[in-house]
């Protein structure tokens, strides 16, 4: 399954979940687009963050123990080429450092730090 369904699916599951109109299992499972059985898993997922959840006969939804909300991002971002642009990484600066010899005399500098390091532990 796709990362975004799998986001998309948690988010259903809050929503309905928060506003107590999931049904029976079997209804919810059918709202949310998978068999009964993964309707456990995922919520078997959910209640392993500790977060409780039961089902209300009065209310013929499942419900959270305690008022709360879960807040289910994206964890991937597409980047569009205006935001790339913005996002240098520091590029400018290496750019600027090396049109003015900073930027080879930080690498000299280390380098040599480097093998004077080298010759002491080789000694």
């Amino acid at each position: 399954m796709k990362i975004f369904e799998i986001v998309e699916r948690y988010s259903l599951i809050n929503k309905l979940i928060k506003e107590e109109r999931t049904g029976t299992a079997k209804e919810f499972a059918k709202k949310i687009g998978v068999s009964r059985s993964q309707l456990y898993n995922y919520l078997d997922y959910l209640k392993s963050y500790e977060i409780e959840i039961h089902y209300d006969l009065h209310k013929k939804s499942f419900v959270y123990e305690e008022n709360i909300d879960i807040e289910i991002q994206q964890p991937i971002r597409i980047l569009r080429h205006n935001e790339l642009i913005s996002i240098d990484a520091g590029r400018k600066y290496l750019r600027e450092s090396k049109e003015i010899g900073l930027f080879d005399t930080y690498l000299s500098a280390s380098f040599n730090s480097f093998l004077a390091k080298s010759i002491i532990v080789d000694y």
